[in-house]
Order: C-alpha cells, then structure tokens, then sequence
C-alpha cells in the first residue's frame, strides 16, 4: 500500500483510514481563512476527535494534537535541580554576593529542589509554596 491511504470513513472535521492495529484514525481537513489545514489527530473515538476540532477552530494557528502539546510542555517546562540551583549559585558569586548569602540561599534551594522533585515549577500553586515554607521555621 505504501504511504497512500484508504479512506474509510467521514466524520464531522475530515476522515478517516484504518491505522496499523486496524482503529480508525482520525484526520483532520479544513479550510480556515483561505489556508488548508490536514492534521492527523491522536483521538481514540469520534467524540476525542470532536473535541480536538473544537480546540482547533478556536485557534487554527495555535493548535496542537495532545502528543505535540505534551511534548511542548516538557521542552519549556522548569525545573529546579542541583545543576540549576548550581547555576543559580555560581551567578550570585559572580555577582560577588558574600559566602554567606550564598550559602543560605543554597541551604533553601536544595531544600526547595528536595521538595519540588520533578515537578514543573509553572505547575506549583500558592498553597503548596505556602505550606512548605510553613515546614521550615525561620
């Protein structure tokens, strides 16, 4: 068959084709303001891939299939680790901030590392900073 596809099916955003463990796979053909858009959607069912065409049309531009998005996320999400917070540290020395402060703030952000393990910063609300800053008296 090579790469052309069967079409087997019509759903409201496009077509559909059997992929290689024999579900359907959604795709995605639209015309927004004169310019074509053909996505191929990781949707498991035409109510997923409904909901992905109304995503979609929200923001033709700015649309992401789950599996771009979830990529997107991970490339820009932030985290603090021993090599940030050793970056962070050798910044403040060679802004000649004293050992001391240094040293304090390292003491916190190792802390805040231990605490925060793997967790995109972004993803962090108020009410956990607040409780884990209420575990460390000052």
């Amino acid at each position: 068959m090579g790469n052309s596809r069967v079409w087997t099916g019509r759903w409201k955003g496009g077509r559909t084709f059997n992929g290689k463990d024999g579900r359907p796979v959604y795709v995605l053909h639209k015309m927004v303001q004169g310019r074509a858009y053909t996505v191929h959607l990781d949707a498991r069912s035409e109510t997923e891939a409904e909901a992905e065409l109304a995503l979609f049309m929200r923001d033709p531009e700015g649309y992401r299939t789950r599996q771009e998005a979830r990529q997107l996320k991970q490339e820009v999400a932030v985290y603090l680790t021993a090599e940030t917070v050793g970056g962070i540290l050798e910044s403040m020395r060679s802004a000649g901030t004293t050992t001391r402060y240094v040293g304090n703030v390292g003491f916190y952000l190792a802390t805040w590392a231990e605490a925060l393990a793997g967790r995109d910063l972004r993803t962090v609300s108020l009410q956990e900073l607040l409780r884990e800053l209420a575990r460390h008296p000052t």
